[in-house]
Order: structure tokens, then sequence, then C-alpha cells
């Protein structure tokens, strides 16, 4: 399967983040699936909510930011 690149942006009328890409645009759900471009890296991790959402590394976490763009594939 081919990975989608867009965007993931913070929706806050659904207290969802929403990946948007040329071909679709859709909110995902915790424990989804993603790679996040970090620092010149594409980096695969899953998506979680606590307190606050955030992404699950191989060895970290990292907390989203609500106004904040992030370069995505799905």
């Amino acid at each position: 399967m081919m990975q989608e690149q867009g965007e993931l942006t913070y929706c806050p009328q659904t207290d969802r983040w929403i990946f948007t890409s040329r071909l679709s645009n859709y909110s995902l759900h915790c424990g989804e699936a993603l790679m996040l471009w970090l620092d010149g890296y594409w980096l695969p991790c899953r998506i979680e909510l606590g307190n606050q959402w955030y992404v699950i590394f191989r060895n970290a976490a990292f907390d989203l930011k609500p106004g904040q763009v992030y370069r995505a594939t799905v």
C-alpha cells in the first residue's frame, strides 16, 4: 500500500487531529499509525490521547501542538 503524504492539523471543534492530502481528509483516532516529518526525517509513530494529543515514537513521546501543522504520511 502506498503511503499518502499530507498535513496533520488540529480541529478544535472535534478535538481531533485531521490528516489532509490531495486525495483525502479525515480525522485520526487513538492508536492509528503514521509517519511524521521532524528535523529532516520521516519517523514512524502512533497517535494517542491522554490529557492532550501526543504521538509515541519507538523510544519517546511527543506532545502535538494544536497551532502547529505537521507534515505526515498515512
